[in-house]
């Protein structure tokens, strides 16, 4: 790659470096979970400023200079940087999933106490509509003589 080749990348850049601030002002105002939010909103947001300081003040003088060494080192540790985030990100992925189950298993369990509670429901529904039927068939009886119950 050259300094004149360049144009394109530093474009794409400067997009992806506008939704990832975009992206982090929007969950820094969202998140209410603490632990996510650290991970996310200052973690995640630290090592992605990490890796564009790299891109800003290494490889585009490097590029711009033509050095391939400087190049080649400022690749490395954009690569670097670029692990450290993507590390950040697993950590995330990890900690909404576990989230995720606890919320899941959480449901289920309501849910399954509101079954129980509309199978009461049911239960006490049939005892009244029986005890209710009982009474109206013994007041029958009784009324028109056809003996007790």
């Amino acid at each position: 790659m050259n300094a004149s080749s360049a144009g394109p990348l530093q474009q794409k850049v400067s997009v992806l470096r506008a939704e990832f601030e975009k992206r982090h002002a929007y969950w820094e105002k969202k998140l209410n979970n603490p632990e996510i939010k650290h991970l996310m909103a200052e973690q995640l947001y630290a090592s992605g400023q990490a890796f564009f300081a790299i891109y800003d003040h290494k490889f585009i003088p490097a590029l711009n200079a033509q050095d391939k060494k400087q190049i080649e080192s400022a690749l490395h540790e954009l690569n670097a940087a670029y692990e450290a985030h993507r590390t950040i990100v697993d950590q995330v992925v990890i900690y909404t999933n576990k989230t995720a189950q606890t919320l899941e298993a959480e449901t289920a369990q309501v849910i399954s106490k509101g079954e129980i509670a509309n199978y009461v429901m049911v239960l006490l529904l049939i005892a009244f509509a029986s005890g209710l039927g009982y009474f109206i068939v013994s007041t029958v009886k009784k009324t028109f003589g056809y003996g007790s119950c």
